[in-house]
């Protein structure tokens, strides 16, 4: 079953002729340009937090008014959280973990925001800006200069400028999204952020795709440095294609003439050769595959990975942290470390890059929601849940591993293990039976929840599933799973507290996890205050 939401990919016209009133603002900084279907946030946040830690003379790269504060306290954590538990011997061992609500914080390494990195070592540094989307809990943040959200006042600021401008230049927006002539929500938050990126000078920029590329806005940058690659899967096929070739051939539509090129670890054999044949037909190149990264035994959650020979030295090797969740930050993290490297053979500000500074910003790195644990305030009892925005088939299949991967952990620390109860929503255009299969197991309980389409209005194509019809996929597909309807993201937290603190459900056995979208996730540090 799948719902098409509704979305427009019409080319780069429009895009074009607004940034062209800005004087090409995308073409003043050198661009990292990262496209996939998965793992873009990841990578992205591996990237630019190594390079906003390479250190900088310029007095200028270290004014950071117009970063924002407002961000700074989404939620108290008195450390990592669980959230290293495969990740970094920053977290010490996992038992120091738990305690009666499941999984509890760690007091190693304080931090008080969810986009806080730990301070940086090295003094003043490069000024890296980095857009992702989507945004996780309101626009703007989807734009960040050294991985802090830029102010509200630059964002509004910027917004109205790049809202005038579209009046002068398309005259009236019209009513009809499908019929206006100006460019879409998208479009004008691409161009917002190639704009900030101009006035505030930064270093250099990360730029993930936002669907596909070679129709997405962010494809209105000419010259990237250097183009990296993702894990690439089926995924919003009604709009990029019905074959991994026809994604695949999308997702190469950045590449541009001298951009060197890294790709990342891919399950489908034909996705490397796409990318290569695009990158000879276009003047791109050299292209490089990312090499893989393996897990140090004696070092819980870190990394070692042989980097091929640079520009008149030789082969070597790195061992590093990883500060993020997830089976599948083995190969995020071999990648970024892997562009860094061939980075720094691009010159210039790169080759400062030290196999210290690649240390010291995979140390730093920081990404809300994927995944991460999170201790909710309840009258009766705290919660300790896991949150990740994953939404499709393969996110789906990678947070089900890292679950599988806790209940491993908590076996061989002799801890019980019992049933993972799940707070799912997600968008229509998702295909519920395949991503409850991938995540699913029969002695799991499921609440159907809906996700607050208010963030969401300037994106008229995100739907939301119904609690009652996600419950019936369940009911039809998986009919043993206990399976409940709520109206918001409260209903099955209170009640789940309840539980705890009735004796119905053990907390130290029971793993809930929210899931499906990072729209919910929002909603979940909404509801709770996380954000004040």
């Amino acid at each position: 079953m799948l719902k098409k939401g509704i979305i427009w990919l019409e080319g780069l016209d429009r895009i074009k002729k607004l940034l062209d009133v800005f004087k090409s603002p995308q073409d003043d900084y050198p661009v990292i340009h990262v496209a996939g279907t998965n793992g873009k946030g990841s990578v992205c946040a591996f990237l630019s937090s190594v390079l906003s830690s390479v250190p900088c003379e310029s007095s200028e790269s270290e004014d950071m008014s117009f970063v924002g504060d407002e961000i700074d306290n989404l939620i108290e954590m008195n450390g990592t959280s669980f959230t290293n538990f495969l990740g970094s011997e920053i977290s010490t061992d996992v038992s120091s973990f738990l305690d009666n609500s499941c999984f509890g914080p760690s007091e190693t390494e304080p931090f008080s925001s969810a986009w806080q990195a730990p301070p940086s070592k090295v003094g003043a540094t490069l000024k890296v800006g980095t857009f992702t989307s989507p945004h996780l809990f309101e626009l703007r943040d989807s734009i960040r200069i050294n991985n802090q959200p830029v102010s509200i006042e630059l964002y509004e600021n910027t917004r109205m400028e790049v809202e005038n401008t579209c009046h002068q230049v398309f005259g009236e927006p019209g009513n009809d999204i499908k019929t206006s002539p100006w460019p879409s929500w998208f479009e004008r938050l691409t161009a917002i952020a190639m704009l900030i990126f101009s006035r505030v000078s930064v270093d250099v920029a990360v730029v993930g795709v936002g669907l596909g590329g070679t129709l997405d806005a962010t494809n209105v940058i000419d010259a990237p440095v250097l183009c990296v690659f993702t894990h690439i899967s089926e995924d919003y096929a009604e709009f990029l294609g019905n074959t991994i070739k026809d994604i695949a051939s999308h997702k190469a539509g950045i590449l541009k003439r001298g951009a060197a090129v890294v790709i990342g670890y891919q399950s489908r054999p034909a996705v490397p050769g796409i990318i290569t044949d695009r990158a000879l037909k276009v003047g791109a190149g050299p292209v490089y595959n990312a090499s893989t990264a393996v897990k140090v035994p004696d070092r819980r959650g870190w990394a070692t990975i042989s980097l091929p020979p640079r520009r008149g030295a030789q082969s070597e090797t790195i061992t590093y942290p990883i500060t993020l969740n997830g089976p599948s930050q083995l190969e995020n993290s071999a990648l970024a470390v892997s562009a860094i490297s061939v980075l720094r053979d691009c010159g210039g500000i790169f080759e400062k890059i030290t196999n210290e500074i690649i240390v010291e910003g995979m140390r730093r790195t920081r990404w809300p929601g994927s995944p991460e644990w999170l201790t909710i305030p309840l009258a009766l009892t705290p919660i300790t849940v896991l949150v990740d925005g994953a939404h499709n088939i393969d996110g789906s299949r990678i947070l089900k591993e890292y679950i599988t991967e806790v209940k491993q952990y908590l076996l061989e620390t002799g801890n019980p293990v019992g049933r993972v109860v799940w707070i799912c929503g997600t968008s229509t255009n998702r295909d519920l039976k395949r991503v409850f299969s991938e995540m699913i197991e029969h002695n799991d309980t499921v609440f159907c929840v809906p996700f607050d389409l208010v963030p969401t209005q300037e994106m008229p194509w995100v739907e939301c599933w119904q609690p009652e019809e996600m419950e019936e996929v369940l009911r039809k597909n998986f009919p043993v799973v206990k399976r409940y309807i709520a109206m918001d993201i409260s209903e099955p937290l209170e009640q789940i507290s309840i539980n705890f603190a009735s004796g119905e459900w053990d907390p130290r056995s029971t793993i809930v996890v929210v899931a499906g979208s990072n729209f919910l996730i929002a909603d979940l540090y909404r509801k709770y205050n996380l954000l004040a």
